[in-house]
């Protein structure tokens, strides 16, 4: 991006892993999304790639181009971590800002029931991966046991 766009700002959203892997997993993707989540493995190795990348970006790119903001806090403190979000990309505040689920215009996106919610509440997603946990822990008992043989 700012090869393409030199001073441009980047906002790096981090959401916890097996949150993220579990969300890309459970979405109805098509074309060349499906394939990184196709399986909790494919999602699990391009979760890391991406942090390798981002890794990589940071090492090289000026502290003050790159913001890092964990999902949870910005969902848990809406109001404080939007405000430095838009105090970093230099837009002003705006009321507005905190009524996201009110605007009009489509939203084309995956998480198009937490943009246009009829309360917005997007705290009971931290932590969806937890309801398949045994799931997932069968599903590594059951390919370290493949492997081994």
């Amino acid at each position: 991006i700012r090869m393409m766009i030199p001073g441009a700002k980047v906002v790096h959203i981090l959401r916890n892993p097996l949150d993220t892997c579990w969300s890309n997993f459970k979405q109805p993707l098509e074309g060349g999304l499906a394939m990184f989540a196709s399986n909790l493995t494919n999602c699990a190795e391009y979760y890391r790639i991406h942090k390798d990348i981002m890794l990589h970006w940071s090492k090289l790119l000026p502290k003050s181009s790159i913001l890092e903001l964990h999902y949870e806090d910005l969902v848990q403190n809406q109001l404080e971590k939007t405000t430095e979000l838009l105090e970093f990309i230099g837009v002003p505040w705006e009321d507005e800002v905190m009524s996201f689920h009110r605007t009009p215009g489509s939203v084309v996106t995956a998480s198009v029931a937490q943009a246009r919610p009829a309360r917005p509440r997007l705290a009971p997603e931290l932590g969806s991966w937890t309801s398949i946990l045994a799931v997932m822990r069968t599903a590594d008992l059951l390919q370290r046991t493949d492997e081994a043989h």
